[in-house]
């Protein structure tokens, strides 16, 4: 099977890797501000190392979000655009999926920076699986109804550790080092796998934003 590209953006980089089977091949980075000019040349530049073109590729697995939308926006708009010339097949992941399948078998709460005091969650755990977007003190409420410890992950779950940790009884549990994003790895993986269940995928892409995750509270 040829190989395919994943995307991903990570609230302060954009990460392009060449995939095979599930695996990496290659892969590099680029600060969010050369996103625009930087991806395809990238991209080119991957495939032409290994004597293809854009049309020989399987697929491209992206990482739809959430996160921060601007730049997201535009790197989808870039997928989008190689789909719409070259049909493509496009396979869009949840970055709160991802990062929580990281820890299977763990309670976890999956928690990522959106504005000002507001953020993205996702609870994977025995009491039920459950995402949305909302206010930090309106998280916590949620966390201390919650029957069982949770794992704590996510640049979110970094970014308001304190007021966590005082506010949530006991709740949440903190790795010595918090993951803050999922990683390539995991995207190629997960691109490889959904692509296998429906390789005859293509559609376009839009991300998951503050108001989308907000209808499933």
């Amino acid at each position: 099977m040829p190989p395919y590209i994943i995307l991903q953006y990570p609230y302060d980089t954009i990460q392009i890797a060449l995939c095979d089977n599930g695996n990496i091949l290659t892969q590099t980075k680029e600060h969010k501000f050369n996103a625009i000019k930087s991806t395809i040349p990238h991209i080119q530049s991957m495939i032409s190392n290994q004597n293809l073109s854009l049309k020989d590729l399987t697929f491209i697995g992206v990482n739809v979000g959430p996160g921060p939308y601007n730049t997201l926006r535009a790197l989808l708009t870039m997928a989008n655009g190689i789909h719409f010339a070259s049909h493509v097949p496009l396979i869009g992941l949840n970055a709160l999926d991802l990062l929580g399948s990281e820890y299977p078998g763990q309670n976890n709460l999956v928690i990522l920076q959106a504005f000002a005091d507001h953020v993205f969650y996702q609870f994977n755990a025995d009491s039920g699986n459950q995402s949305g977007a909302c206010l930090i003190t309106e998280l916590i409420e949620k966390i201390n109804n919650q029957p069982a410890p949770l794992l704590a992950l996510g640049n979110g779950a970094h970014m308001y550790k304190e007021k966590l940790q005082s506010a949530t009884q006991g709740k949440l549990i903190f790795p010595d080092k918090v993951p803050l994003f999922n990683s390539l790895e995991t995207l190629a993986k997960k691109s490889f796998e959904l692509f296998l269940q429906d390789p005859t995928k293509k559609k376009y892409l839009k991300p998951i934003y503050f108001e989308d995750l907000q209808h499933k509270n």
